[in-house]
């Protein structure tokens, strides 16, 4: 003897519930695709704060040489080319 099962599903609940998991899967897809986009984004900011740091190191080195070129001239004590050599290297 056979016994019946203890709950089912007719047609409208199983397409009630086959369009739930669709959403969620589509739902979730969506989050991994914003989160990788923010990635990306995090990546880029990252990559021109290193650039604009460099380019402010780059900055300081260049008036640091400027100045001590300027001092040299000036005064003709070699003391103040030393941030100039400092610079050149």
């Amino acid at each position: 003897m056979t016994t019946p099962p203890r709950w089912t599903l007719d047609s409208r609940s199983t397409l009630g519930v086959a369009i739930a998991l669709a959403l969620l899967v589509a739902v979730g897809c969506g989050v991994v695709w914003q989160v990788q986009g923010y990635r990306r984004a995090t990546m880029r900011v990252r990559h021109s704060l290193e650039i604009l740091n460099a380019i402010e190191s780059l900055t300081r080195r260049l008036v640091d040489a400027e100045t001590g070129q300027r001092g040299y001239l000036l005064t003709g004590r070699p003391e103040y080319l030393e941030p100039f050599t400092r610079a050149r290297e």
